[in-house]
Formats: C-alpha cells, sequence, structure tokens
C-alpha cells in the first residue's frame, strides 16, 4: 500500500471480501472491478464486478434487493464518502464490516459455514441458534441458487419479474411452463407465489404503460387486477397453479392488501379460480 490511507465506513449489505480497481462507468465492467454504482443505474448492470459500492441505496427497495440476490460483495455509502474514491486505485469491500480501504489486511475473509447445508433444514448460527432460511426468488438461477444453500422453503415468488423474452402478454401456458420448471428445480419445497404486484419500478418490461400505475397510495398489487392486460395475466397464473396443485406444495401470496374488504375480494375470487384450496 502506498499514498493516502482509505478507510471509509459504510453500511454493510452483501457479505464477502472482494478486491479490485475502482471504476464508476458500467461499460468495461470485469470481475477484477470495484464498480461505484448508484441505486437507479442497477438495472442497468450487464456484467458483473468483483464488488460493488453502492451510493446512498435503500436497502429494502426493489433493486437493492435484486442485487442482493447476485450474491456479490457489497457496501452502501453516502455521496459525502466519495471524495476519496476516484477511478484506478486499487481497494478492498467487505460487506460484513461495511469497510472500504486500500488495505487489504483491514478486511477479513468471510468464515464458512462448517456443517454443510442441507436442504430443509435448520443451519445452526454461530451462538447455537436454528435458522430457518427462506429465499425470494425472481429468476430460475435465484432458485438454484436458493437449493445450494439449503433453504428450508422458496418463501416468495416475486412472479412479475418472469416475462418472456419475446415482450409478449404471458398466457396460462407460459406460467405454466415456468412455474414447473422452478417446483421441480426445488422440489420437495413449499413454493409461495407471489401473484403480480406492479408498481412503478416493476413495469413488466413496457406491456403496461406508465402513466396506468400510481404512487405509493395509488393503482399498485391488487388495484390494478381489474385493467388489462395485468387482469388476463392474473387469469392466466391462477389457471397455471390451478394445474399443478396436485403435483407440488404451493401457496399463494396476495400482494399489497391494505384492507379488509381487499382481502376478502380477491381470496373468493382466487378460491373460484382453483378446483383445489391453496393456503
Amino acid at each position: 500500500m502506498s499514498g493516502k490511507t482509505i478507510h471509509i465506513k459504510g453500511m454493510s449489505y452483501v457479505p464477502g471480501v472482494a478486491h479490485g480497481l475502482l471504476q464508476h462507468k458500467l461499460d468495461s465492467v470485469t470481475p477484477e472491478s470495484i464498480l461505484v454504482i448508484s441505486q437507479k443505474d442497477i438495472p442497468s448492470i450487464t456484467s458483473f464486478p468483483a464488488g460493488f459500492i453502492v451510493i446512498d441505496g435503500a436497502p429494502l427497495s426493489h433493486a437493492m434487493i435484486g442485487l442482493l440476490g447476485h450474491g456479490i460483495p457489497t457496501v452502501i455509502i453516502h455521496e459525502q464518502a466519495l471524495v476519496d474514491l476516484t477511478d484506478g486505485i486499487t481497494l478492498s469491500v467487505d460487506g460484513v464490516s461495511g469497510i472500504i480501504t486500500n488495505d487489504p489486511a483491514a478486511v477479513v475473509p468471510l468464515v464458512s459455514i462448517t456443517s454443510p447445508a442441507t436442504l430443509g433444514k435448520a443451519i445452526n448460527a454461530a451462538d447455537g441458534q436454528a435458522v430457518y432460511l427462506r429465499a425470494t426468488v425472481q429468476t430460475m438461477e435465484g432458485a438454484k441458487k436458493a437449493i445450494a444453500v439449503g433453504v428450508e422453503s422458496i418463501g416468495l415468488v416475486r412472479s412479475e419479474f418472469f416475462m418472456p423474452e419475446d415482450g409478449s402478454v404471458p398466457d396460462a401456458q407460459y406460467y405454466k411452463k415456468v412455474f414447473t420448471e422452478l417446483c421441480e428445480t426445488v422440489k420437495p419445497l413449499t413454493v409461495t407465489i407471489r401473484l403480480l404486484d406492479v408498481a412503478p419500478d416493476k413495469m413488466l418490461k413496457g406491456i403496461l404503460p406508465y402513466e396506468v400505475v400510481g404512487g405509493a397510495l395509488g393503482l399498485q398489487g391488487p388495484r390494478l387486477y381489474e385493467t388489462e392486460p395485468v387482469r388476463s395475466m392474473l387469469d392466466a397464473q391462477l389457471v397455471a397453479i390451478n394445474a399443478l396443485t396436485e403435483l407440488y406444495d404451493i401457496r399463494v401470496l396476495i400482494p399489497y392488501l391494505v384492507n379488509r374488504e381487499e382481502l376478502e375480494h380477491w381470496t373468493n375470487y382466487i378460491n373460484t379460480a382453483l378446483t383445489k384450496p391453496v393456503p
């Protein structure tokens, strides 16, 4: 190490340690890079670095949750901390402590869990506490990663991210295909499929006009279920789920309910569409 010492304490987000050359641009990203991005840049990422530094990221936002799923060491910092972070310097990022430094000796690699992960079973934490892992997935690759770490179940399938590559409106045949593939991948685990949860930052790849979706108190979740093509997609999901309930342990989650009347209405609607009761 030479020159000015860099030691920034940010917010830990994705565990792990990464070393590489700092860069701020999304193009020419390599596995040897430490990439500085803002939250709005996350959907534009096409190749992945060794580590991420996210400026003013909101940990529970949809974009950050998606980034979390890639498992790449990530630290969140305030924009003011960027003053010493210039392109080309060699940095280490510690996603556990939140430390960003040019002294690699200041970060400690993660210690792997000594006991192997067993699918559907608890993982013992360092203090002996049994922890059951449930995965949130929005891709088939995410489901495979969940299996690899021994999850207890798939606690949330973000179904709005399963869309045809050609940008067409998905039908029952499409949903049956992708839901079957997912259930087969994680069998015999329980799979909870969240019905379409459309929001301003999840726009169904352009098939729903942006002006249709409101803000936090506007048209989201089931308040869009009366709007086409969302209604057709919802019905297609229910047809697919109905065909799979005899083969897999499936549950359904209705997103973004705000009152009891909505719960009762859409529960009745779902029960009418399904021939077998589904939790």
